[in-house]
């Protein structure tokens, strides 16, 4: 078993299946430091290295920074930063706990419009950080895709990996810093057409799903391009809209999706980068492929009832090839279990996906408001006593 390891140490060896002195504990925090601290207004990183500290918890914190390139196609803003010849306008209207918001949207091959529903601030009825919910998408056919092509970011345009690059300095061996680089579909063509749109087009007009589809694929190959050009090691691939979960099925899937995927993670590789595959819904149905990708994390693995991660077979699977992150059920487990059976989760967890490294504890999405204190604190306090190495 090697010395103890700072947690940067123990992230990259256990995403490169090498000796770790204890599992890594990484979840997707939330509001889980807030409930802890009693704190709201300290930024998030703050709490995170505060809580790494080794007489505090069992952390060691990861840290998804945006890669500066902005996404224009899911914004309620009238900004154009790194676009050419392109104006938006807004019409706000009150719509009580809401706005309802109108973006208008002039480029030079035409224009284009969407509608949104807002929640603002203080409406808790909404659920934290809630995404605005679409009246009318921006994209309603393949005369659309003309003026789309102007709302596509230029990453010579933009400040690239500045976000990264201040947060590995400011981690420094305490952390281990991420670019969250969205798939074709995360919140690009799963937003301007919306998913329930995307896959009548597959049927009905393959040509216009295609096209939609290799424009965003195109943007993501160039911003990630960018930002292993100044140095990102680890890219965080945000794949869920293209999860089994939202409806598709394995064999569309290994179609249309593996093949992206692929190419994703061979760019990055060439870059002797690390790929974190992110999808937070189900995926017994996918394992194989994923590892057949060549990611190197996979997560995170929800289990049943929300998703339905075995970690027994993925471990057996895939767990020597691909590493293993999340797994911790952060609802009905975490936030309305009892301390005795957040323990035995964990100690599940670390029984089954330790062995041989190449397994990051964490969660299957972000602690969530209103999770009881006790249950978090014998999260991180049994993730240290049964995550020893011996």
């Amino acid at each position: 078993m090697p010395a103890r390891m700072t947690s940067r140490e123990r992230l990259w060896a256990a995403m490169r299946h090498e000796p770790v002195d204890k599992v890594p504990c990484s979840p997707r925090l939330g509001v889980a430091l807030n409930i802890l601290y009693d704190d709201h207004a300290t930024d998030a990183t703050t709490l995170a290295l505060r809580a790494a500290s080794p007489d505090q918890l069992d952390l060691d914190p990861h840290f998804v920074v945006s890669s500066g390139v902005p996404n224009v196609v899911y914004s309620t803003s009238d900004s154009t930063a790194g676009l050419g010849d392109v104006r938006i306008s807004l019409d706000v209207e009150d719509d009580g706990g809401c706005d309802l918001i109108t973006r208008h949207i002039q480029t030079p091959a035409g224009d284009l419009r969407e509608v949104l529903r807002k929640p603002k601030p203080g409406h808790p009825e909404y659920g934290l950080g809630p995404n605005p919910a679409h009246i009318e998408r921006l994209v309603k056919g393949p005369d659309d895709l003309g003026p789309l092509r102007y709302l596509v970011p230029d990453p010579a345009r933009c400040d690239v990996a500045a976000a990264y690059h201040r947060t590995e300095e400011r981690v420094g061996d305490d952390g281990l810093a991420t670019v969250c680089v969205r798939s074709p579909l995360d919140h690009q063509a799963g937003s301007v057409r919306g998913i329930k749109g995307l896959m009548v087009d597959y049927y009905e007009d393959r040509g216009f799903f295609d096209e939609l589809l290799r424009l965003f694929f195109d943007k993501m190959m160039a911003e990630t391009t960018a930002l292993l050009e100044r140095g990102v090691k680890v890219i965080f691939g945000s794949w869920y809209f293209t999860s089994l979960s939202v409806g598709w099925s394995p064999a569309l899937f290994r179609e249309v999706f593996l093949p992206m995927i692929q190419a994703h993670v061979a760019l990055v590789h060439a870059y002797d980068a690390v790929y974190d595959y992110y999808d937070d819904g189900r995926v017994m149905g996918i394992g194989d492929m994923i590892e057949a990708a060549g990611v190197d994390v996979f997560e995170t693995l929800t289990p049943p009832p929300v998703g339905d991660a075995h970690l027994a077979q993925l471990k057996g699977r895939i767990g020597d090839r691909v590493c293993l992150k999340g797994y911790g059920d952060l609802l009905y487990v975490i936030k309305r279990g009892t301390p005795a059976d957040v323990e035995a989760m964990v100690r599940h967890a670390m029984d089954v996906a330790a062995p041989g490294s190449g397994f990051i504890f964490g969660t299957s999405d972000s602690i969530r408001e209103g999770t009881p204190r006790e249950n978090i604190r014998t999260y991180f306090d049994a993730a240290r006593r049964y995550g020893q190495m011996h």
